[in-house]
């Protein structure tokens, strides 16, 4: 699997949506807190380089905190 910077930019070259949101869970799946990857490299700010990209970060230190935050959702009609 490609890295997520790939994978998105990719994403939108392909299917041209008006935005993408992008959530970071912080710490990650492995516990790790900061948001560095391949080289020293800072993921949110290689992810915000990508246009049409909007980006989030998450504090899931808790698990009964900030459960619902991705599951909220707007009915417009």
């Amino acid at each position: 699997m490609p890295d997520a910077v790939t994978t998105i930019d990719e994403f939108i070259h392909r299917f041209e949506p008006e935005r993408v949101r992008v959530a970071l869970l912080s710490p990650n799946h492995m516990g790790n807190s900061d948001l560095q990857w391949d080289n020293g490299r800072d993921l949110s700010e290689d992810i915000l380089a990508i246009k049409r990209v909007e980006v989030i970060r998450i504090d899931v230190r808790q698990r009964k905190k900030n459960g619902l935050l991705l599951a909220d959702f707007f009915d417009f009609t």
